[in-house]
């Protein structure tokens, strides 16, 4: 990692210098500009041969992280959502629901795949490409991942900032979470199921799975109880009340509902503690050898992978998760 460290540090810069909570931390500039003059430094301090052409990869790196964010703007196809938008204007909106709902105590929230817009000034719908975030102001759900919709009279609209100086990047963070566009209905009656599509067993096997496992807790749990496994569990806090939240908070136990090292610590934990007893039994008896040399500790430790990557599946995409996983 060492001989790396001044690439990676280049590389952070020029990212750090194209999101805007990286360039306003603290100091305009401050973040990239460190990291670069780190990075620079530390590769100036190297005593090793081919110093020009390390110098050459190093000069590259800080454009092209500067570049990477803006990547998957640039490559938009011409019918995206973006480019037939009218924030002000009401349309009719065909798509197909490409994740769980994600359920809240007054409203329920969906990624919804664009397939034809129709405003109402147009006579035909237009297909587009894109995905939108659609809140429905009513707390009782009725649609699953998969389910294809009609959603009447929404007004969609970008994702903006704030402009104040070292605001939460808003538009970013729904850029990761793969939303185009943002919109929301109030009437559970504006959102009609018109069929259901057929997800990749990639996506519907870990959704399915998941479902399964919160209805048995549903099943099985007092609301208030079922709410605060599932966020302990899965990291979904939606259901929790307030006061519950705040209690967590002030008692300096909310990081037990962030899915995250501690996690992901106990899923690899007592897979090693089950499993270790099996696996040395199996070498000693076969492979003596190779029991009294330590196998059995490293392969029981390469069994853990299995499970941790499945738990990191089931909870889903959330940055926390995904670095203690890896």
């Amino acid at each position: 990692m060492i001989p790396l460290l001044p690439y990676l540090l280049v590389y952070c810069s020029g990212i750090l210098a194209s999101i805007p909570a990286g360039r306003e931390f603290l100091l305009p500039w401050f973040l990239p500009v460190c990291a670069g003059v780190c990075g620079a430094w530390l590769l100036f301090k190297r005593k090793t041969p081919q110093r020009a052409l390390q110098w050459i990869v190093f000069a590259l790196l800080m454009p092209l992280g500067y570049l990477l964010p803006h990547w998957q703007t640039s490559e938009r196809p011409e019918n995206h959502i973006l480019f037939h938008l009218e924030e002000s204007a009401k349309a009719a909106v065909e798509g197909t629901v490409i994740e769980p709902p994600i359920l809240y105590a007054d409203k329920v929230q969906y990624l919804v795949k664009l397939a034809t817009i129709q405003y109402l000034s147009a006579k035909l719908p237009v297909p587009v490409s894109g995905n939108a975030r659609i809140t429905l102001y009513h707390p009782e759900n009725t649609l699953r991942a998969g389910d294809r919709i009609l959603i009447d009279k929404v007004r969609l609209k970008r994702p903006r900032n704030f402009e104040n100086p070292g605001r939460f990047d808003y538009e970013n963070f729904l850029r990761s979470r793969g939303v185009d566009v943002i919109g929301s209905v109030s009437k559970q009656k504006s959102i009609k199921k018109a069929g259901h599509t057929i997800l990749p067993l990639s996506a519907r096997f870990p959704m399915a799975l998941k479902e399964r496992m919160l209805g048995t807790i549903d099943k099985n749990l007092p609301k208030e109880e079922s709410g605060l496994l599932k966020a302990m569990i899965f990291g979904d806090k939606n259901l929790l009340s307030g006061e519950l939240r705040e209690a967590y908070i002030a008692s300096g136990l909310a990081h037990l509902m962030a899915v995250s090292g501690l996690h992901i610590g106990f899923v690899a934990g007592a897979v090693f503690f089950l499993l270790y007893g099996p696996v040395f039994s199996f070498l000693y008896k076969y492979f003596p050898e190779g029991a009294m040399a330590g196998w059995s500790k490293k392969m029981t430790a390469g069994f853990c992978f299995i499970p941790v990557v499945f738990y990191v599946v089931i909870v889903g995409a959330k940055f926390s998760t995904l670095r203690a996983g890896i």
